[in-house]
């Protein structure tokens, strides 16, 4: 059966790096926001107020088109699972980055030794259509 997996926020903890370097770099607390707001569901409008929303924009390409990537935590079991799914399925990988973005996450994948036999870059686009062109039996993914 072949199996998409989603890269940043599934396999790889990105809003945990972008959560660091916005404290490196501007000092704001992204957890201390969420805490203020605990009813908020998508606190990134009170990210963007207190960091700047051109600042935050440009922290966010730092990290998608550096080795940022590469420092990146793996999401909780993450690799565990995929390394189970990998042994008996065919796992392709779908990102929404760009192919520019996305060298550092092909070299995350092969540092966790995580195998794919695809790896297809969005590049912002909707993943569904790429999902049906390689006949994945499911995706698994952070967002809808």
């Amino acid at each position: 059966m072949r199996i998409g997996l989603d890269f940043d926020n599934t396999l790889a903890d990105f809003g945990g790096l972008l959560r660091a370097v916005i404290l490196e770099r501007t000092g704001v607390d992204v957890r201390a926001i969420r805490e203020a707001h605990p009813d908020a569901h998508d606190i990134e409008a009170f990210v963007r107020e207190a960091v700047g929303g051109d600042r935050l924009d440009e922290l966010i390409a730092e990290i998608l088109r550096s080795d940022h990537s590469a420092e990146m935590e793996a999401r909780p079991e993450a690799i565990a699972v995929a390394r189970r799914l990998a042994a008996t399925h065919d796992l392709v990988v779908i990102t929404a980055r760009s192919e520019r973005e996305s060298v550092t996450p092909r070299r995350w994948l092969q540092r966790h030794g995580i195998a794919v036999s695809d790896f297809v870059a969005a590049d912002y686009a909707p993943k569904a259509p790429h999902a049906l062109a390689l006949g994945l039996a499911a995706h698994l993914d952070d967002s809808a």
